[in-house]
């Protein structure tokens, strides 16, 4: 690699050849042919699973000048999101011919959020309400949630301006699981497969009575059983972005 001067700019040749030189710009971008477009950016929910916690227990609780034995049991369900590898484009415009370099701006505004995840809201570092945000390289994370990455990509093919849409869960849980066994089976098991991460708690249930009463613990499929009670536990999520793409050509000798 061969670095020169010649009429007071820095020439870099390779082999003989012009790599690069200040006497000709790096980039140069076309601001008259600046694409301006608002796109709604919506993603799936995750594929889900739950996971059943059940346990029983005998405790002694004052009853007059004595203690009386009681039964109790406890159940509770968690929603778990399962595995996967997500993605979606579309063309959402175009570019003259003769560029081959956008650089990408946007406004984000985040229009349905996700449910909670372990327990925390779905955190954005993108999220910068009324601020533009540079996405260098035309990528951004949009969403981090617990096992979960949400984001885009603004990218050419051909003329063609490009959004990719991603989301990717991961595999490993951090837990031990029993298969789904019997209703009565004591511990946490799990319905379809022992992967992917926990998320809320969805159902709930406690009973109780004395040993050798009719009391009905919370069983699976049983009167008691926790079912989903506690509300939907959605992970889908929507924006609307404006994406502001000047278009450019870069020396590609370099």
């Amino acid at each position: 690699m061969a670095v020169t001067t010649s009429g007071g700019h820095i020439i870099v040749r390779k082999g003989g050849v012009k790599q690069f030189g200040t006497d000709t710009p790096f980039l140069n971008l076309f601001p008259d042919k600046q694409v301006v477009v608002t796109v709604p950016v919506t993603f799936p929910d995750f594929p889900k699973d739950w996971i059943y916690g059940f346990s029983r227990e005998t405790i002694s609780v004052p009853e007059g000048f004595d203690f009386v034995d009681y039964a109790v049991g406890y159940a509770i369900v968690l929603s778990k999101i399962m595995p996967q590898e997500w993605n979606a484009s579309q063309v959402i415009g175009s570019i003259p011919a003769g560029c081959n370099y956008i650089d990408v701006r946007a406004f984000l505004t985040w229009t349905k959020f996700p449910s909670a995840t372990a327990g925390s809201p779905v955190a954005s570092p993108l999220n910068r309400s009324g601020s533009q945000v540079h996405l260098q390289g035309g990528s951004g994370v949009l969403e981090i949630g617990n096992g979960f990455r949400r984001s885009i990509h603004i990218g050419l093919s051909g003329t063609n301006i490009v959004l990719t849409k991603y989301q990717s869960s991961r595999s490993i849980q951090p837990v031990t699981y029993s298969a789904w066994g019997l209703p009565t089976q004591v511990g946490w098991s799990y319905l379809t497969s022992p992967y992917g991460t926990v998320q809320n708690k969805i159902g709930q249930m406690t009973t109780g009575g004395k040993p050798g009463s009719a009391w009905v613990p919370p069983y699976r499929s049983g009167p008691n059983d926790p079912g989903v009670n506690l509300g939907p536990d959605d992970h889908s999520s929507n924006w609307s972005i404006q994406f502001i793409i000047t278009p450019g050509r870069y020396n590609a000798g370099v």
